[in-house]
């Protein structure tokens, strides 16, 4: 069964490299890439990911702010 992941990324080539990196180990499918926290945390609940990859600095709301408020709204969410 593979892991259904969502990367949250201001850097659009960080993000893509990230997703390659996690898909060549035939374990995760990327299910969602979100340059702008305030889509990732609109998103990610109809997505239901089984883990979210955060970047830390990302303009309006940081990672550690956003994976705060994912876990809220999807407790069982694993946070990288």
């Amino acid at each position: 069964m593979l892991l259904k992941a969502v990367i949250v990324d201001d850097e659009k080539l960080v993000s893509h490299f990230l997703k390659m990196q996690l898909e060549e180990t035939q374990l995760i499918n990327v299910v969602g890439e979100f340059l702008k926290p305030t889509d990732a945390l609109k998103e990610i609940p109809n997505l239901k990911p089984d883990v979210v990859f955060l970047d830390i600095e990302m303009p309006s709301i940081n990672g550690i702010e956003l994976g705060t408020k994912l876990l809220h709204k999807v407790p069982h969410l694993e946070i990288v």
